[in-house]
């Protein structure tokens, strides 16, 4: 989303150059361009999108890209972003540095045309002339670089923007919305060379696998026998990314004349799920547990542009906001959580990325029902370890921090903890995903507590719905145990 612009080169103060004014009034087509998430950011988690102004086929890299973003000053405008608002503005750069940058961060790129007639193109020229230097309320879920971009261009197009007012707006859904309008072109899409290079690898022999890994250690090392085909597309890929992200100078011409060396060609990379025609970002859910007799029901923004991509180990991440869980038990119906933020992402690494494990949570959860006493806590939970990808199955390990206030009866009081999750997620048969959790945390949170929890999840009718079968046993200043069952359907844009 939600990139944010760390003293970005910004445009605006550079306007008026003789080269950027002719090259905006010289454009013959847009296109909206969506980058792939970035899990190892929090506010790129469901990716970025902006406008391209440029006259080939696809952009060439003079072009002019025009996009909005939040501007931060410290650590903590990141968080306000997400809980509240902090100042953005508009930035015009150039295609060339887009794509470099995303590239050089393994992410994938989409590309779509926009279908504007000639009166639609000069009124969208005209909406970019005007915003720059504009400055404007930037949020992490509503008011970000999806909501502005979507207003640029369907003023242009004189259109209702998303009729019924949304509380969400995230870069997929951007798509969407355009997609429904007849406004989108069929997409060009551009996968990362470390996300190809990554797929090639995977695919090989341990002896192919083996020789590349040598060939990474010294690109120029002597060869007497001929390279296979597929150890050629791996070395031809890795050599892209990294005369793109190598930052020392010997090492990129070393790359470079590995490629020439062995003439080594590129084949297209296949494209996943068009994120253009996938369900919406919001997610109604209905749960019922089993043995406990009750009902639950819910709605969350899920982490859904993350259906499709191509690297491994993804879906198991999630961001919501403001997810509300209403359970009825008893005959009574109660606020049982509310999740204000919640974060989690398991991530094994590959071949350019390191690994990691993060967490951060916001929320408020009631447990009087269960142990019969008053017993309500709101917690910030944070925490960040490390996944690591055995025989298919991501393993993570986080040590975790929670502050906040406990309400055991009497009164609110202050509340510090420390605990440990583990995790393991993994393909079950079929479409068939399985996740296995064990979580403990302090004394301080009422005696002692920790739970552990199974759930397999399977994608139904299409990608818009999911079903999980969901196991729980508990002990945290009561025992129990759960089953339940939950289903999830995805709303389109």
């Amino acid at each position: 989303m939600l990139l944010f612009f760390l003293g970005c080169s910004s445009a605006w103060a550079q306007w008026g150059r003789e080269q950027d004014g002719a090259a905006l009034e010289q454009a013959t087509r847009a296109s909206i361009v969506f980058a792939t998430h970035d899990l190892s950011s929090p506010v790129s988690l469901f990716g970025h999108s902006f406008l391209v102004l440029h006259q080939e086929a696809t952009p060439e890299p003079q072009a002019l890209v025009m996009e909005f973003g939040g501007m931060t000053r410290s650590g903590l405008d990141h968080l306000r972003a997400l809980v509240s608002e902090i100042e953005g503005g508009f930035t015009l750069s150039y295609f060339s540095y887009k794509e470099r940058e995303y590239f050089t961060e393994g992410r994938s790129l989409w590309i779509y045309p926009l279908r504007l007639d000639d009166t639609g193109l000069a009124a969208l020229k005209q909406q970019v002339r005007a915003s720059i230097g504009k400055r404007a309320r930037y949020t992490f879920p509503r008011w970000n670089c999806s909501h502005y971009i979507l207003d640029l261009v369907a003023s242009a197009a004189g259109i209702d923007r998303t009729g019924p007012e949304v509380p969400f707006v995230v870069p997929a859904d951007t798509l969407r919305i355009l997609h429904a309008r007849g406004l989108l072109g069929p997409p060009v899409f551009r996968a990362s060379p470390g996300s190809r290079s990554q797929r090639a690898y995977n695919s090989l022999s341990a002896v192919d696998r083996a020789r590349v890994r040598s060939f990474w250690q010294d690109p120029e090392q002597p060869s007497d026998q001929p390279l296979t085909k597929p150890v050629e597309q791996t070395l031809s890929t890795s050599a892209d990314h990294w005369m793109l992200s190598e930052t020392q100078a010997s090492r990129r011409d070393a790359w470079f004349r590995l490629k020439r060396r062995f003439r080594l060609g590129d084949r297209a990379a296949a494209a996943p799920a068009d994120p253009a025609s996938g369900p919406g970002s919001g997610e109604w859910t209905l749960g019922r547990d089993v043995r406990q007799h009750s009902t639950s029901i819910g709605w969350r923004l899920g982490l859904l542009s993350l259906a499709g991509e191509e690297r491994t180990g993804l879906r198991n991440a999630r961001l919501q906001l403001l997810a509300l869980e209403v359970e009825r038990r008893n005959g009574r119906t109660r606020l049982a959580r509310a999740d204000v933020l919640a974060m989690e992402a398991n991530v094994p690494g590959d071949l350019y990325f390191h690994g990691f494990t993060q967490r951060l949570d916001l929320g408020y959860v009631d447990d009087q029902p269960r142990l019969g006493r008053v017993s309500k806590r709101f917690l910030l939970q944070f925490g960040r370890g490390t996944t690591r990808q055995m025989a298919k199955v991501d393993v993570s390990l986080l040590p975790t921090v929670a502050v906040g206030a406990l309400n055991g009866g009497e009164r609110w009081k202050p509340v510090v903890s420390v605990g440990l999750k583990a995790s393991a997620y993994g393909p079950l048969p079929g479409d068939w995903r399985a996740k296995f959790t064990s979580e403990w945390s302090g004394r301080e949170l009422a005696g002692m507590r920790s739970s552990q929890q199974f759930e397999a999840a399977s994608p139904v009718l299409g990608s818009s719905s999911t079903v999980s079968l969901r196991v729980e046993w508990r002990n945290q200043g009561y025992r129990d145990a759960s089953v339940g069952l939950l289903w999830a359907y995805r709303m389109p844009s």
